[in-house]
């Protein structure tokens, strides 16, 4: 059976994308063995984490358990009105209360889906979830390594944070200092000094996260580095391309559009650290997500076949053609 690590993108409500590459990898005896999740890829990841351990380690149902989730969500469950937004005190007195939704509703499921997991409980190297701590723009990695006691549900919230969508996740600084301190292996995430905490523990003990997606949506350049380093990585990248127009413009549409902006850019630079850091052949795909945006709740079940069908298709060509 053939290995691979797998680079999964952010992308909101597109990230049902994934579970159509997943498929492709089962049907041709593919096995993941580790996983690099951003924002929507860190929800893929967490789930099929969780499905692996619910199953004793056969992934015979984690596809069949993962469409079944996602065919049975409605999206726009997690629209959370978050009513302190509309003051505009709560970007400059509350910052850590700013976003149109309060994403309860989405930490709630989380939890109902993924349960109280925590990263010690799987196994090594198995998955890793990017987030950017919020006054300092550094990039965490939450792993087995790095934030053993954090729960998946608590590391996903965070890396799924899109600012302008959502509050900023919160998470008490003893359940990861270490990420930000003795444990980070990778050169892409700096170190804060510990004379600089004042700048991101807030006076509860909390440190305050925005989307992972900011300092890279697919992370092809950490995947690299961990476990053997000889192991193919598929990324798969959600990014919508920036030059699209504008499907609907509104606040929504042009925030989308600045989203999609900055983290395309952001791609390229991780797209050439990722190349310099290996010399063996390793992929990025990028399947039509027809049009979907980050936050776009409204999304039938039409809609979210053809998108696992747009990544199944995507992948499959990828493994006939190169692996």
């Amino acid at each position: 059976m053939k290995k691979i690590k797998y680079a999964a993108g952010g992308g909101g409500t597109a990230g049902i994308i994934h579970i159509g590459a997943l498929k492709a990898f089962i049907e041709n005896d593919i096995q993941i063995s580790s996983i690099i999740g951003v924002s929507a890829g860190a929800i893929f990841g967490a789930l099929y984490w969780h499905s692996f351990l619910k199953n004793n380690g056969d992934t015979t149902y984690i596809y069949d358990d993962m469409y079944e989730i996602f065919m049975e969500l409605n999206f726009k469950d997690f629209a959370d009105t978050n009513w302190f937004y509309r003051s505009i005190l709560s970007m400059s007195n509350n910052p850590g209360k700013s976003g149109l939704y309060k994403g309860f509703a989405l930490s709630k499921w989380l939890e109902d889906k993924i349960g109280n997991i925590k990263f010690k409980d799987l196994p090594m190297d198995s998955l890793f979830v990017t987030a950017t701590e919020m006054y300092s723009g550094t990039l965490t990695v939450f792993s087995k390594q790095t934030t053993p006691d954090l729960t998946l549900a608590e590391a996903v919230r965070a890396s799924s944070s899109i600012q302008g969508y959502f509050r900023p996740a919160t998470i008490q600084f003893n359940k990861i200092q270490d990420a930000f301190f003795s444990k980070n292996r990778f050169d892409v995430a700096n170190k804060i000094l510990p004379n600089k905490l004042e700048n991101i523990v807030n006076d509860d003990g909390n440190i305050l996260f925005w989307d992972g997606g900011n300092l890279g949506n697919c992370r092809n350049d950490i995947a690299v580095k961990i476990w053997d380093q000889s192991t193919t990585v598929v990324g798969v990248s959600l990014t919508e391309d920036p030059k699209l127009e504008i499907q609907k413009f509104n606040i929504f549409g042009v925030l989308s559009k600045t989203i999609d902006i900055m983290m395309s850019s952001m791609e390229n630079v991780v797209i050439s650290l990722s190349k310099a850091h290996s010399d063996r052949p390793d992929y990025l795909i990028k399947p039509d997500r027809f049009g979907v945006g980050a936050a776009e709740f409204d999304i039938e079940d039409t809609m979210k076949l053809k998108l696992i069908m747009s990544g199944y298709g995507e992948t499959k060509k990828l493994i006939e053609e190169k692996l």
